[in-house]
């Protein structure tokens, strides 16, 4: 899966702790058999991303690493997701902004490759969104929502989820994958008024917050 990792200078890339030439061996750390070896490698790559330097330094070119697929589902792909969604958008939530490539004309290039080359997930995390994994459908939603070019796509997928009548806290995360792709679609608002969890209806209702504010905008 990661056969390229060599081919790219990591020496032109930095993080929180200098030249970023222990990456690649993080990386194929996340395809370890060793549960504690993956979970360290996670643990590094948390740290190095969360300080945001490795997201604004001069990057290399993003290129694909060989085949995506492996021959058995990854045993820690909630915790992979978060880390890709983290690369994308920043640690963002209902109450922080991401920060990502939202098409302006000043955004960072290294936005723009993070999020082009993050959209090679989409399709698989379209059918995770339907995972009896609570965890991992949570950290689908959560990353699509991120995918604002794709939301067309996207969004249907979120309705027949919700369609499901899923636990609180996959609704809860379905609402804020609306409230950030279409803050102004009715299932938001049905959500708002009629979800019996409290905190379903506050998180859709922020997302309706949203969807006034571009009202407003002239």
């Amino acid at each position: 899966m990661l056969e390229r990792l060599d081919t790219i200078d990591w020496t032109a890339v930095h993080h929180a702790y200098g030249p970023a030439t222990d990456t690649p061996d993080a990386l194929r750390g996340l395809l370890a058999d060793d549960p504690e070896q993956r979970q360290r490698a996670l643990r590094q790559l948390w740290g190095t991303l969360l300080d945001d330097s490795l997201r604004n330094t001069r990057p290399p070119r993003p290129r694909r690493f060989g085949r995506a697929r492996r021959r058995r589902p990854h045993p820690d792909r909630a915790q992979v997701l978060g880390l890709l969604t983290c690369s994308v958008a920043g640690t963002f939530s209902v109450a922080s902004p991401p920060i990502l490539d939202d098409g302006g004309p000043d955004v960072h290039p290294i936005l723009r490759d993070i999020y082009r080359a993050a959209e090679a997930a989409v399709p698989t995390c379209l059918q995770l969104i339907q995972s009896t994994d609570e965890r991992l459908s949570i950290a689908a939603i959560y990353f699509l929502a991120t995918m604002w070019r794709r939301a067309d796509e996207i969004v249907p997928t979120l309705h027949a989820r919700l369609s499901q009548a899923p636990a609180p806290a996959v609704r809860g995360t379905l609402a804020f994958a609306l409230g950030r792709l279409r803050p102004d679609d009715p299932e938001l608002s049905r959500l708002h008024a009629d979800d019996p969890a409290l905190a379903v209806r506050v998180i859709a209702a922020i997302g309706l917050l949203r969807a006034g504010g571009r009202r407003s905008q002239p």
